[in-house]
């Protein structure tokens, strides 16, 4: 089990890389090697950068964080139906369920299970007057969320997710 600062490292390593995530995640919901299901837990999870109420909000230090733990759920529930995927994608795609698998250990079970269900409901909800099949099906609705999630991704810092004896210090 990690301690309190390799998680702290790991989380910043996850908000570091969460811009070119995000954008190999949007380079997926046009591919068809990955089911619509799966593509729709995609969508859901980059809708879920553009919204302004978050778990921990984005202009808190650490407001990435929940991003990076959304995006690797949603690969966690699409990895299923990516089976089709060539080698590249189909590496992104394990790098992130793996990280997923490191973020249940994390919050355990319990918690865990919660938030699974939280990014599973995503792709239900209007986010910005889109649904996630209108962003799916129609390519001016991605093309107006890649502009969105470019000019968001700009804004995005890496969480330094310290320990209290960091912080202290």
């Amino acid at each position: 089990m990690a301690n309190a600062s390799e998680w702290a490292r790991r989380f910043e390593e996850w908000t570091t890389s969460l811009p070119a995530d995000v954008q190999q995640t949007f380079d997926m919901l046009t591919n068809d090697s990955v089911a619509p299901p799966g593509r729709r837990w995609l969508a859901a999870a980059l809708s879920y950068t553009l919204t302004q109420l978050d778990l921990i909000p984005d202009h808190e230090r650490t407001g990435s964080v929940d991003d990076a733990f959304v995006l690797r759920v949603a690969y966690g529930l699409a990895a299923e139906h990516a089976a089709k995927t060539s080698t590249k994608d189909a590496a992104i795609i394990a790098r992130m369920t793996q990280q997923e698998d490191q973020l249940r250990e994390f919050l355990g079970d319990e918690l865990y299970a919660k938030l699974r269900r939280h990014v599973s409901d995503l792709a239900d909800k209007e986010v910005r007057g889109r649904t996630v099949d209108h962003i799916l099906a129609d390519a001016r609705a991605r093309g107006d969320m890649k502009r969105e999630l470019d000019i968001q991704c700009k804004k995005m810092k890496p969480a330094h997710v310290g320990t209290a004896e960091e912080d202290d210090a």
